[in-house]
């Protein structure tokens, strides 16, 4: 899918040296809840279980989040939705390029708890692979995204999961396939030659729309 990561490395690399911002919560200001590494004792209650992985979904935000809330400045944070993000935002992880590749890298490797971006060329491959995997992944679910706010999709498609919590649950959400990709909306002028396609034929269909909406998205912004 996606071009060598090689260029634009130097730029996220000077970035990550910068100053933390408000705009993300620091972890010694998160409440004093359970160690989430330490081994889960058997005993615990049912609401005790829910607080520790909400704990460690936060802390997993915080390391994901990190530069891309230095660098969008929006609020960011474990229950943050694609469709939260702002329309700027989602043009820049769209677009194509190097830049955008980095900041998924750098997001899926915070919540995965493997590192910064400049780790990746040190994990083993299938872990690096598992990164590139869910990268793409949420590639798609970001330009579907788009494509709704185009309204060129069903709106009803979009996932209700946090994009944390798309990362973190991406074995399951792989298995849906041709499932997973939203249908196209009735008011859509190519909408007749969609519905004579099959299942397969569609799932293309709409990946081939991809590009077209990437620039109409784009212009949409600049109007």
């Amino acid at each position: 899918m996606t071009q060598s990561p090689a260029i634009g490395a130097r730029s996220w690399k000077c970035e990550e040296r910068g100053q933390g911002n408000s705009n993300i919560a620091r972890q010694d200001e998160l409440p004093n809840f359970v160690n989430p590494l330490s081994q889960v004792d058997a005993s615990l209650t049912m609401a005790e279980v829910i607080r520790l992985q909400s704990f460690k979904r936060k802390l997993a935000a915080i390391r994901g989040f990190k530069s891309w809330s230095k660098r969008f400045d929006e609020r960011l944070d474990e229950e943050t939705k694609l469709s939260d993000l702002s329309d700027r935002t989602l043009l820049f992880l769209i677009s194509p390029g190097d830049q955008n590749i980095f900041a998924l890298y750098e997001l899926v490797m915070g919540v995965r708890d493997l590192g910064g971006t400049f780790d990746f060329y040190q994990l083993e491959k299938a872990a690096k692979m598992e990164v590139i995997d869910i990268s793409v992944y949420l590639l798609d679910q970001l330009r579907f995204e788009s494509m709704r706010r185009l309204t060129w999709l069903e709106s009803s498609g979009g996932p209700s999961l946090s994009i944390v919590e798309l990362v973190e649950q991406y074995p399951r959400l792989a298995k849906r396939g041709p499932s997973s990709v939203p249908a196209l909306a009735k008011s859509h002028p190519k909408y007749q030659t969609y519905m004579n396609l099959s299942d397969f034929e569609r799932e293309t269909f709409i990946r081939k729309q991809i590009p077209a909406a990437i620039e109409e998205f784009r212009n949409r912004l600049q109007d």
